[in-house]
């Protein structure tokens, strides 16, 4: 448990990859009120209907961490980012190295931001057949 090992950042990729198991906000709130970071992978939240931004302004140990890597197909440019407290973000860039993203992987993540609503079809598209996928595994 986060106690007994004194634990002081805890990850949990939420929706789980491969499951897709989700942790309600309810739970990732309690985890909120330990003393230590709480870090929650969110790459594949555009897959679901759940997400723990609303989350961010209650707890100033909560880190986001979001990915273009897999609404946006970009995985090989490696772009990501992370929404947390302005208190943390200031530490973050204290510490990360300048230049960080290049520049055509700052480019397809600006033009993927541009064209979110078209992506975002496609990815909508992907859960209704994961849906039927489900459902129709589950008639085996």
């Amino acid at each position: 448990t986060i106690r007994s090992k004194n634990a002081s950042i805890l990850f949990l990729a939420n929706p789980n990859n491969p499951t897709g198991n989700i942790i309600s906000n309810d739970v990732i709130s309690t985890l909120c009120k330990e003393d230590c970071l709480v870090v929650i992978d969110e790459a594949y939240t555009e897959f679901t209907d759940q997400n723990c931004l609303s989350l961010i302004e209650s707890f100033d140990n909560l880190l986001l961490l979001r990915t273009f890597s897999k609404w946006s197909g970009l995985a090989g440019l490696r772009v990501g980012y992370v929404i947390a407290h302005p208190s943390i973000i200031k530490i973050l860039f204290s510490i990360k190295q300048p230049y960080n993203v290049n520049v055509l992987a700052d480019t397809a993540a600006r033009i993927c931001i541009a064209q979110k609503k078209q992506i975002m079809e496609t990815v909508h598209k992907i859960r209704s057949e994961r849906e039927i996928l489900f459902s129709e595994l589950t008639n085996i």
